[in-house]
């Protein structure tokens, strides 16, 4: 049996952003390259709630949530300020939200 069913549908469709998350390395390798874009803040913001609603772990029980949720922020903060500032870094990968 899949480790991912025991926790409830709602907990095992959230597990792959919670490992996506915990495996990127960097700010500018988990979110899209929003440099230089018009309305690049809030586009970066709703790619943040996309993923927020997912893993808070208020809403979300699934182990390693809530470490990932604390992750998700520091990389939503380091990207607020770098694209306030003018310094996005291009991203290595890019990730999707589905």
């Amino acid at each position: 049996m899949d480790r991912r069913a025991s926790y409830g549908p709602i907990y095992a469709s959230c597990m792959n952003e919670i490992e996506q998350i915990l495996s990127s390395t960097s700010t500018f390798q988990f979110f899209p390259d929003f440099s230089g874009k018009k309305d690049s803040l809030s586009r970066l913001k709703g790619v943040y709630h996309s993923f927020a609603a997912k893993v808070h772990p208020d809403k979300n029980k699934a182990p390693r949530a809530a470490e990932a949720f604390q992750k998700l922020v520091e990389f939503y903060e380091t990207a607020a300020k770098a694209l306030e500032k003018g310094e996005w870094a291009p991203p290595k990968q890019k990730v999707t939200v589905k």
